[in-house]
């Protein structure tokens, strides 16, 4: 799983896709107040909701 790293928040783990940690400068074992964990969690669920969409053939159109 080398896509994905851990972070510390409050003494509980956190775990982000590595382009959302690269993006936010997080490293793993980082640890993370509470606000920056809860935005790495919101950044990861829309990088994910958007790989999905990349992934999710589109239904074609019709006029």
């Amino acid at each position: 799983m080398k896509d994905r790293i851990t972070i510390l928040m409050d003494g509980n783990f956190v775990i982000i896709h590595r382009a959302v940690a690269d993006a936010m400068g997080l490293k793993n074992g980082q640890r993370v107040s509470v606000g920056m964990a809860m935005s790495a969690i919101a950044e990861n669920a829309r990088y994910m909701i958007d790989l999905i969409q990349l992934i999710k053939p589109q239904p074609e159109r019709s006029n």
